[in-house]
């Protein structure tokens, strides 16, 4: 006679918990019913792949029998392009709960989104294990500012990736104030406007907006563009700055309008590292010869296949 059911149902799970592979999982949930249970614990807390309607059905079908197993769910990968089906907002309603901790993959379905918002507010308590979130992979400047509003949920929320066109500082500022306890920001603006306000008005604007600063934010990274408002800005609002690091395409104009002031902002920061691409088509030498005022080394680090420069400035010694 089988002594598999003497061990307890904790035993079993803590057993269980080694076993890496899901179908090897499911076969252990067939060995007897004491095995079912602990079996489904486990495959519940191990990362879930929802890729097509017949997945999603089949977790929804178990889930729905005793929704407190949703509890279990803690890490979800949504690969379902565009659709958000009904199983899928009534799926939602049993797995996001406080318990989730990541939740990655690529949905463009706006109306997942707006499901989802729902379903978090309608917890009372807040979502603070939530390490990681999908984004939407179709850019929809009204949905990411409906969504920014939550983000204060997330009190884990220490490392943030924006990119978009945010063309005027209450753009960023829009979702940062959401934001409160980063310790990381990395910006990919996409900014080309030559109309940057003059310091005197970037402290009058952020003085005037900002409700509270920010001293948790310790690494700052910015691409594609950096127009110096932005970065006054940033620095405002983030006053302990210790690691910066820049990689944007410079032109002659970028140097006239934005370098002194950059400059002046970073020199302080402890850790810096600043890297150009130069576009092959402007005058290399002449984008040289203004880089050179600011005391710092210049290296070429690289030539792209279309002939575009990559330059490091290194402090000098």
């Amino acid at each position: 006679m089988s002594k598999t059911s003497l061990l307890s149902e904790e035993i079993l799970t803590l057993i269980m918990s080694h076993i890496g592979s899901l179908s090897q999982l499911q076969e252990c949930r067939l060995v007897c019913k004491a095995w079912c249970n602990p079996g489904l614990i486990i495959m519940l807390g191990q990362e879930i792949t929802l890729k097509s309607e017949l997945g999603i059905f089949r977790l929804y079908d178990l889930l729905v029998k005793d929704p407190s197993r949703g509890y279990l769910v803690k890490h979800l990968v949504f690969n379902i392009g565009d659709e958000c089906s009904f199983v899928l907002k009534e799926l939602l309603c049993l797995i996001l709960t406080p318990n989730i901790e990541t939740i990655k993959g690529d949905v463009s379905n706006e109306g997942f989104y707006v499901e989802f918002n729902k379903v978090i507010k309608r917890w009372p308590t807040r979502f603070r294990k939530v390490q990681q979130m999908t984004s939407c992979s179709e850019y929809s400047e009204e949905v990411a500012y409906r969504c920014a509003k939550d983000l204060s949920q997330f009190v884990c929320l220490t490392s943030l990736k924006m990119e978009g066109w945010y063309e005027h500082l209450s753009s960023l500022e829009e979702i940062l104030k959401y934001c409160p306890h980063l310790q990381e920001l990395s910006l990919n603006i996409h900014e080309e406007s030559d109309d940057v306000l003059e310091p005197p008005a970037v402290m009058d604007w952020a003085t005037s907006t900002i409700e509270e600063r920010q001293y948790n934010l310790k690494n700052l990274s910015i691409q594609s563009s950096c127009p110096a408002d932005y970065l006054e800005y940033l620095f405002y609002k983030y006053p302990n700055i210790e690691s910066i690091s820049i990689d944007i395409e410079l032109d002659g104009d970028y140097i006239e309008i934005n370098m002194d002031r950059i400059m002046r902002l970073i020199k302080d920061v402890p850790r810096k590292h600043i890297s150009f691409t130069v576009a092959a088509e402007l005058d290399f030498r002449e984008i040289v010869q203004g880089l050179k005022a600011y005391s710092y080394s210049i290296l070429i680090d690289n030539v792209l296949e279309n002939g575009d420069f990559q330059l490091i400035l290194a402090p000098m010694m």
